[in-house]
């Protein structure tokens, strides 16, 4: 028993040291492995030491050529081709529209190669032209000088055709600034090589011919002579609006229209206008009356503006009543040249003529007058607005019922300043009105007097067809004899009535005097071309004492319809209440102011 286990532990040492040798051996392996496969990833193989292969189709290098005096950054900045990228030729030609849009090269293409290294793109420019210097061809009313100060281009510069597209809008920017809007740069001539200038070409709208069509009642030189522009000059539209307004102003006419027709040469016009006739410009008017105060009378007027197309005026009229008179009148607008006007005027009264009665009733008495005299005036233009007047008067007054007579012997300075934009309907603009009269003691029988009017009217336009109409006047009558109540009755200025403080009644004025303020503020609302309707408000006061004193003035407020006559004016209708609420309607012709 004892020698069986002792053989079996032999034979289990044996094997124990073989399986050992074994797992030592193993173990070894696991080792050698182990260290091969940790040097394999720190260490690096010999084929990664060398570059990825490169790809052919990739742009390796972009490159510019043929610049001399514009710097490489300023082209580069439109190209945004990069190194690496793929070619496609819709960038690349998108590319070349960008380096062309700088304005400075007159060529711009383009080449690829491929190298071993990828393509290459070769962007090849050729530049404009230096400028020599800057010619401006046909400007007359806009100096070099100041051309040179807005434009962009300058000389020694690049041409850049972007600037001078620019230049273009600019040159004609200051035309469009002082009113020429029809001025053009019609061409433009580029320096070709270094050293040659840039000219730029232009038409100022220069007028070929004025030609006036549709006058058939009024002669073509009274419409020509209203106008400044003239062939030869140029058409500014400041101008051609004042000459359409004259010519409006007129009243010749019920409508007229400009049209532009182009001419021979560059941006140069045939000025058309066309003008449309009124029916008629003489009015023959016929009418009578009865009141208890002043009995039957008759009249009859001949009005005629615009005599066979001559643009003078010449008036009778005849009144047949307790009174009788004669009246003849004749105005020419241009009896010398530019305006310089001459107005005649001479009449005749007889009979029953009414008076103010100041100290009783306020209201017209007559008396026997006999009346006759003269008037010469000379109209004299500073500008279209403005114009000074120099009157003569002679009149020869006898008061037969007093066998009292006296004469007037007078000279008047006017001036007047006028912007309205339509005279005998205006909507906008002023009137300014001054006048001096003073009496010339020629004879024992003149009166000496001085008499001084300022009136002032403005209009505001506030919407389409509606306008504010402000009137203020004052007159001042002065004489060492105002004394003398026979004379200076009918020398004194009266307030209430149709023409100062509506409400009132024209026979019974509530003041008079040598000195005298009248205002008035009315809304004209235009409905159409013959019909308007207003609202009023008046104020007045006439005294020989204190006219500053405000308590002493009326008020007169109401509405109002105006009809225009062509050839007479507007038909006035106004219903006006006085400071009593008692209502009076007032019929005329003509615009109170």
């Amino acid at each position: 028993m004892k020698k069986t286990a002792s053989l079996i532990l032999a034979l289990l040492a044996l094997n124990t040291g073989s399986i050992y040798a074994e797992l030592e051996s193993l173990k070894l392996q696991d080792i050698n492995s182990l260290k091969n496969l940790n040097n394999s990833k720190h260490s690096t193989p010999k084929t990664s030491k060398k570059t990825a292969p490169i790809k052919k189709d990739l742009v390796y290098k972009v490159v510019v050529k043929g610049n001399k005096n514009i710097a490489d950054s300023l082209i580069y900045n439109e190209i945004s081709i990069r190194s690496g990228s793929k070619v496609n030729p819709a960038i690349i030609n998108r590319n070349v529209g960008n380096i062309r849009s700088l304005g400075i090269f007159k060529n711009v293409s383009y080449t690829t190669k491929k190298t071993s290294s990828g393509i290459i793109i070769t962007f090849k420019v050729e530049e404009n032209p230096l400028i020599k210097e800057i010619v401006f061809d046909g400007n007359t009313v806009i100096t070099d000088k100041e051309f040179i100060a807005t434009i962009n281009s300058q000389k020694n510069d690049i041409l850049n055709l972007i600037s001078v597209r620019k230049d273009i809008k600019y040159i004609e920017g200051l035309y469009t600034e002082q009113g020429y809007t029809y001025a053009k740069v019609y061409n433009i001539k580029t320096p070709d090589k270094d050293g040659e200038p840039l000219v730029f070409k232009i038409a100022e709208g220069e007028i070929e011919e004025v030609v006036i069509t549709g006058n058939k009642k009024t002669q073509t030189y009274v419409v020509e002579r209203e106008m400044n522009l003239k062939k030869g000059m140029l058409l500014k539209d400041a101008t051609l609006r004042e000459d359409l307004r004259r010519i409006y102003n007129l009243n010749y006419f019920t409508g007229l229209e400009p049209n532009l027709i182009p001419g021979k040469k560059p941006y140069s016009y045939k000025l058309l206008i066309d003008l449309v006739d009124r029916p008629s410009n003489a009015t023959i008017s016929f009418g009578g009356g009865y009141s208890p105060l002043s009995g039957m009378s008759v009249y009859s007027d001949l009005y005629w503006d615009n005599v066979v197309g001559s643009g003078q005026t010449v008036m009778l009229r005849g009144q047949f009543g307790r009174a009788t008179t004669y009246q003849l009148k004749y105005h020419n607008p241009w009896m010398w040249d530019k305006r310089k006007s001459l107005t005649v005027k001479t009449w005749l009264t007889e009979g029953q003529l009414g008076s103010l009665d100041p100290l009783h009733t306020n209201q017209v008495f007559f008396r026997n007058e006999r009346r006759k005299g003269v008037e010469v005036a000379v109209g004299w233009p500073y500008s279209y607005e403005f114009r000074s007047s120099h009157k003569l008067k002679y009149e020869s007054v006898a008061i037969q019922d007093k066998n009292k007579g006296y004469k007037i012997t007078s000279y008047t300075l006017g001036l007047t300043y006028d912007t309205r934009d339509v005279w005998f309907n205006p909507s906008e603009g002023c009137n300014y009105i001054f006048s001096y009269e003073v009496g010339l003691p020629l004879d024992k029988d003149s009166l000496d007097f001085n008499r001084y009017f300022i009136g002032f009217r403005q209009f505001f336009k506030t919407f389409d067809k509606q306008t504010i109409a402000l009137r203020i006047d004052g007159d001042y009558l002065r004489s060492p004899m105002l004394s003398d109540e026979d004379i200076f009755y009918s020398q004194m200025y009266i307030v209430g009535g149709s023409s100062t403080v509506r409400g009132y009644d024209d026979q019974s004025p509530f003041a008079y005097g040598n000195k005298r303020v009248v205002s008035s503020l009315e809304y004209r609302l235009l409905f159409n071309d013959t019909f308007q309707g207003i609202i009023f408000v008046d104020a007045g006061n006439a005294t020989t004492g204190d006219i500053y004193d405000l308590s002493k003035y009326k008020v007169g407020k109401g509405i109002g319809l105006r009809f225009l006559i062509p050839g007479l004016g507007p038909l006035r209708l106004d219903f006006g209440l006085d400071e009593l609420g008692v209502s009076r309607l007032h019929f005329n012709i003509g615009h109170t102011f």
